[in-house]
């Protein structure tokens, strides 16, 4: 009886490790998966803070440059957009000719109306 007994106590306390080694062992591989998750998050934080923080200090920045700097700063923004748009226009009108002109013979014959079509895009 007692041999059963001692025997039931063994299997149960190895059952009871296992159980435990098997918890220490998933504990140990989350926490690379912790780890990065936090590191994800802190990282997230600082970009939004430095978004923030970027948002509040540009009008300070403009308010701060002298007239030439602060004209220069607007007039880039607004050119570079004009040169996209001017872009994508040009290239529109490039595309349409060369859908209705598909040789090169034909393109070249109407070279002169798509420079033309061109400058006038400009």
């Amino acid at each position: 009886m007692a041999k059963n007994f001692n025997r039931q106590r063994k299997a149960l306390l190895e059952r009871r490790v296992s159980s435990i080694l098997y918890q220490i062992e998933l504990a140990e591989s989350y926490v690379p998966v912790a780890e990065k998750q936090l590191t994800e998050k802190m990282n997230h934080k600082i970009e939004n803070f430095k978004a923030n923080q970027q948002e509040e200090l540009e009008p300070i920045y403009q308010a701060t440059l002298k007239n030439k700097a602060y004209i220069k700063l607007m007039t880039d923004e607004v050119f570079k957009k004009l040169d996209d748009k001017l872009y994508w226009n040009k290239r529109a009108i490039h595309a349409s000719y060369q859908r209705k002109y598909k040789t090169k013979d034909a393109l070249e014959a109407h070279q002169t109306e798509l420079n033309q079509a061109l400058s006038d895009a400009e």
